[in-house]
């Protein structure tokens, strides 16, 4: 099996993102791939989830975090600076979806820690998450990538990742919480640069050619709001006011509305957005005040 890597310097979520579908796209035949990177502040969707099912995302974006939807399914995860981001790339039917968990705890041997895989291929310490994963197979190719927490700001990821609604129901794949602790804290000198210099040079391989007007195109997509917010699966709230509403959203927007049982077929809110929504009914939110 011919081996790959990819190495980028920058930290521009939606970049990684569309540089991880091109290279699933022109993955040679017997080959196979690995790409870490790190990014900004991001919290990044499964590309079947809702945003407010489950993050406080216009909190987050208000902070100046950014929001993406990655290709792959899986629960929403925190970014920022501190934590590295792997993607292993290779063929269905011939790719080991072991390969990943494996190296990069034989990585992490090196600076004398000692890890597990937990259930659904999770990565832990001591019975704590270091580390989720997700899956993408298109055209009889994988991505299959993770974050790992390294010395991440775990404030910020436990504030972040609570739902800002309640739903009634969706067809939605939500996330499971698991408790989850940082690599530093089994040795301080672990640190993205130097534990991806270990991952790098135990992998091997040549650098895989990359064709950036391509990946620009795809980051267009992934910075979009058609996919960002328009891939939102169909979900339904309840809104108690005069009268009892079910409001179904689909692809972020109001789809049609029910008034005490009854289609409101001419209701103003249908084609509004969720944020537009809960600018006029703010009761819409699940209130955190009292946990802050």
């Amino acid at each position: 099996m011919k081996r790959f890597y990819v190495k980028q310097a920058h930290l521009n979520t939606f970049r990684h993102l569309a540089t991880e579908e091109y290279i699933q796209d022109h993955l040679p035949a017997k080959s196979e791939v690995m790409y870490l990177w790190r990014s900004k502040r991001a919290l990044v969707l499964g590309k079947n989830q809702i945003p407010w099912l489950e993050c406080r995302v216009n909190e987050f974006l208000a902070s100046g975090g950014t929001l993406a939807r990655r290709l792959s399914g899986g629960g929403t995860v925190y970014h920022d600076q501190r934590n590295l981001n792997y993607s292993f790339i290779g063929h269905q039917g011939v790719y080991d979806d072991d390969l990943p968990a494996h190296f990069i705890l034989q990585g992490l041997e090196h600076f004398g820690i000692h890890g597990n895989i937990g259930e659904r291929k999770i990565l832990e310490i001591d019975g704590k998450k270091i580390s989720g994963t997700a899956f993408c197979m298109r055209r009889r190719k994988v991505i299959h990538h993770g974050t790992l927490l390294i010395d991440t700001d775990l404030v910020e990821l436990q504030k972040y990742l609570h739902p800002s609604i309640q739903l009634m129901e969706s067809p939605a794949v939500a996330s499971v919480p698991s408790p989850v602790i940082n690599i530093c804290e089994h040795n301080p000198d672990v640190n993205t640069e130097n534990l991806s210099a270990v991952l790098y040079e135990k992998w091997g391989g040549d650098a895989f050619p990359l064709d950036e007007s391509a990946i620009d195109k795809l980051e267009e997509k992934y910075r979009s709001d058609a996919w960002r917010w328009g891939m939102t699966p169909k979900f339904k709230l309840k809104l108690h006011k005069e009268k009892d509403y079910t409001i179904t959203f689909r692809k972020g927007a109001v789809k049609s509305v029910e008034c005490d049982g009854e289609d409101c077929p001419d209701s103003l809110m249908i084609g509004a957005s969720f944020d537009e929504m809960t600018k006029l009914y703010p009761e819409l939110w699940i209130d955190w005040t009292a946990d802050d």
